[in-house]
């Protein structure tokens, strides 16, 4: 019932080995000297398809409409941004300069101008809720150091008060 396991029929041949046949070893010098032949037979064909593609070119331009050269539009997008800086530039010299003219050197505060020479008023400095508190419960008496966030420095903050003692800024 059962049939005997046959082996199926392999022949048993040696695998088969390329032969690669190698250079002799060659000198630097020849070496160097085979580099040389062919970047110049490479730069010399890239030579040849440059100028031939100059020709190319030369023949379009001239087979193009002779009658009407090419000229550029006046309209682009660096004429119009020149245009539009200008105007810029123009307008805000005209309405700094209409300030100059209407402040005057009697004028004591003009609108939209700017004021010259020493402070006269002092400078209010109202604190508008004299305690920190959450929830009506005290922050205590503790000063609280603050780092800024890109520039490398810190703020003193007196908590009880809500004011900035001091602040030190440095760059790295």
């Amino acid at each position: 019932m059962s049939e005997p396991n046959q082996k199926p029929a392999v022949k048993n041949e040696p695998p088969a080995t390329a032969k690669i046949e190698l250079e002799q070893a060659q000198s630097k010098g020849a070496l160097v000297a085979r580099y040389l032949k062919r970047k110049a037979e490479v730069t010399d064909a890239d030579q040849r398809e440059f100028q031939k593609y100059l020709q190319q070119k030369a023949q379009q331009i001239l087979h193009a409409d002779a009658s009407a050269p090419a000229k550029p539009s006046v309209v682009n997008r660096r004429n119009i941004l020149k245009v539009v800086a200008g105007t810029a530039i123009a307008g805000e010299a005209a309405a700094v300069g209409y300030s100059w003219v209407n402040a005057g050197p009697a004028s004591n505060a003009p609108a939209g101008g700017f004021h010259v020479g020493p402070q006269r008023e002092p400078i209010s400095r109202q604190l508008t809720d004299s305690k920190a508190d959450v929830g009506g419960r005290s922050l205590g008496q503790w000063i609280l150091l603050l780092p800024t966030k890109l520039g490398g420095g810190t703020y003193a903050i007196d908590l009880h008060s809500n004011r900035v003692l001091a602040s030190i800024w440095y760059w790295t």
